[in-house]
């Protein structure tokens, strides 16, 4: 039986897929000696499936999200930009590149990547609220206030007021409110 010759894309997908499975296993192994080895395994593969494909996005994306979790930010935006450049409209790179220019410090920088990662899927509260927490270190308490009320009238109908990120949204905005001095108890 003949086998098909492994293509560019298809090896770069096979070590996507491998890095996938080593970060699982990164997660779940117990003693550092053991992490270490796994990471070492788990960025070869990204790595690898960057070098098959070079506009492979998700590979990209996820060897910044690797480099972040490192706190390598320099390299993690250098991947996220290569992601972007294959797919302008990832969200994960999006918000990835903003939290590697705020971990630098690069806040004003990192603001429109989470407006955009927010504008494209505007019900993903962990991205909101990194927003929020742009906004109110830029000191731009109205663009947080409206981000927070557009989101609560967003979720109106499928509300849960035993939820967590709701209660976490609302009391993100009572801050935003007391520190515009615009709260009543």
């Amino acid at each position: 039986r003949m086998k098909a010759p492994k293509t560019r894309v298809a090896a770069a997908w096979e070590q996507n897929a491998l890095g996938y499975w080593e970060q699982i296993r990164y997660g779940l192994a117990a003693a550092d000696a053991q992490r270490a080895a796994r990471a070492a395994v788990w960025e070869q593969h990204l790595r690898a499936a960057v070098r098959a494909d070079p506009d492979y996005a998700e590979a990209w994306n996820n060897l910044g999200w690797r480099q972040f979790i490192l706190r390598n930010n320099s390299e993690a935006i250098h991947a996220f930009q290569k992601a972007l450049r294959s797919k302008p409209e990832m969200i994960g790179a999006q918000v990835g590149m903003g939290g590697a220019l705020a971990e630098q410090g690069k806040v004003a920088d990192a603001l429109p990547w989470f407006e955009q990662a927010v504008a494209l899927s505007p019900a993903l509260i962990p991205h909101i609220e990194a927003l929020t927490t742009l906004y109110l270190q830029l000191n731009q308490f109205e663009k947080a206030e409206k981000l927070l009320q557009n989101t609560l009238k967003n979720q109106e109908p499928k509300i849960n007021p035993n939820s967590l990120e709701i209660a976490r949204i609302v009391n993100r905005l009572a801050g935003v409110l007391k520190r515009q001095n615009r709260y009543q108890e």
